[in-house]
């Protein structure tokens, strides 16, 4: 009644906008068993798999599995693999491993929480571990290129400094020692170390004082490409994407002078 009385809405208009909604919440959860099901077959086994890095953060890796056995793998899921060991960037890089998949493991009390169903959330079917991976073609992509120069800039700065930068700045805490963590939730500021819409927000104003009153157009194309930069750099988190699009629509509505 609300969106047909103040949007002028049809009540048309209203149950395709149900019908979406509906959609939205249905399709994930098909997804979801369409995608787990080829792992089903591997886990438990050592396999020989070629793998494309998605999302690295420290020493563990999101993958997608490109062959199993020489065999090409379809499902879109992917794997999270920890590599023992320091390793570098390998976001985009194509990887050669011997893995044995396990299943992640679900919560062993009531109410606690569940890293399978978390996994899950986020297209992860499987875990594994090795100390070693053959890196049979570097990443290439301006994603990768955007990574490596975040990585060499914070590896300039002291070890301590460069972890809380890699916390405020990327939302990162690998580094962050548990004395220092368990300090900042001590406190109630635990918050700080997680990329939010504030981040965005503080870009944006910052932009927007600088270029909008001056050059429209530049104004537009600068905060874009600035938001996709930071957006790499923090591996595309949720809270990025969602301020992004906000500050995507609030754009629209100046450009087409319509009602935000």
């Amino acid at each position: 009644l609300f969106i047909h009385n103040y949007y002028k809405f049809s009540y048309k208009q209203i149950w395709i906008l149900y019908l979406c909604f509906f959609i939205g919440i249905v399709n994930p959860l098909i997804n979801l068993k369409i995608s787990q099901a080829p792992f089903e077959n591997l886990y438990a086994r050592e396999h020989s798999y070629i793998l494309k890095v998605i999302k690295q953060t420290d020493t563990k890796l999101d993958c997608r599995i490109k062959y199993v056995d020489k065999e090409k793998f379809g499902c879109p899921g992917k794997v999270k693999i920890t590599v023992y060991g320091k390793v570098g960037n390998l976001t985009g890089s194509y990887l050669k491993a011997n893995l044995v998949l396990e299943k992640p493991k679900p919560r062993s009390n009531p109410h606690c929480f569940d890293y399978r169903k978390y996994l899950f959330s986020k297209g992860i079917f499987a875990t594994a571990s090795t100390y070693s991976v053959e890196i049979l073609k570097e990443g290439d992509s301006f994603k990768s290129r955007i990574i490596d120069k975040r990585n060499s800039f914070i590896e300039k700065i002291d070890e301590e400094s460069a972890a809380m930068i890699r916390g405020v700045c990327f939302g990162d805490k690998s580094e962050i020692d548990e004395e220092n963590l368990k300090e900042f939730q001590r406190n109630g500021t635990a918050h700080v170390l997680a990329v939010s819409g504030l981040h965005i927000g503080v870009i944006y104003a910052l932009l927007k004082r600088l270029f909008y009153k001056r050059n429209r157009a530049a104004f537009y194309a600068i905060l874009i490409l600035t938001l996709f930069v930071y957006g790499v750099m923090t591996q595309w988190a949720v809270s990025v994407i969602r301020a992004s699009l906000l500050i995507g629509v609030n754009l629209l509505s100046f450009i087409f002078e319509r009602r935000y």
